[in-house]
C-alpha cells in the first residue's frame, strides 16, 4: 500500500498523463479532418447551395469557397478556391493581432481593424498605406457601410 502523499503524486501524474494523451490524440484527430477538408471540390459546395445560388441568379462559374486551415500555432489560413478547384487567394488571421493579410495571385492586401467602438476596417496594400476600401458597421442589425475608392459608397439593406 501506498502512504497519502505517495497515493496522490501517483494519481496526479496519471491525471497529467491522461490529459497530454488526450490532447494529443484530439489534435492528430484535427490534423486528419483540416486535410480532409483539403480534398472538398467546387462540385461538392455547389451541390450544396445550387438551389440558393439559381435563386439569386449566380452561376457555377461565380463560386468561391474557403477552407480553413491552421497555418501555425498563432495563426490561421482561409484558402480561397475557385469553381475550377484552382488556389486563387488566402487570408492570413493572426491570433493577437488586428491585421488580416489577404494574398490574391501576386497582390498582397492588409485589412486593418482599429481599436473603436464601431466595427471598422481599412484595406490597403501592403506596401502602401493607400486605403483602397472602408468597412464600418452602422448598427447591430446587419446594416453596413463600404465605401471603395473610385466606385463610391455602398450601404447594405
Amino acid at each position: 500500500m501506498c502512504s497519502n502523499q505517495n497515493c496522490l503524486g501517483y494519481i496526479l501524474i496519471i491525471i497529467i498523463s491522461g490529459f497530454a494523451g488526450l490532447l494529443y490524440i484530439l489534435l492528430k484527430f484535427r490534423k486528419n479532418i483540416l486535410q480532409k477538408n483539403l480534398h472538398i471540390t467546387a462540385d461538392q459546395i455547389w451541390s450544396d447551395i445550387a438551389e440558393r445560388a439559381a435563386k439569386a441568379n449566380f452561376l457555377k462559374a461565380d463560386l468561391l469557397f474557403g477552407i480553413w486551415q491552421d497555418d501555425s500555432p498563432k495563426s490561421s489560413v482561409l484558402i480561397v478556391k475557385d469553381y475550377k478547384n484552382n488556389i486563387v487567394g488566402r487570408v492570413e488571421y493572426p491570433m493577437v493581432n488586428r491585421k488580416r493579410k489577404i494574398s490574391v495571385s501576386k497582390e498582397k492586401y492588409d485589412v486593418v481593424f482599429p481599436l473603436t467602438w464601431t466595427r471598422t476596417a481599412y484595406l490597403s496594400l501592403e506596401d502602401n498605406n493607400t486605403i483602397l476600401a472602408n468597412y464600418l458597421k452602422l448598427n447591430i442589425f446587419g446594416k453596413h457601410q463600404f465605401e471603395i475608392s473610385g466606385y463610391g459608397t455602398l450601404i447594405s439593406d
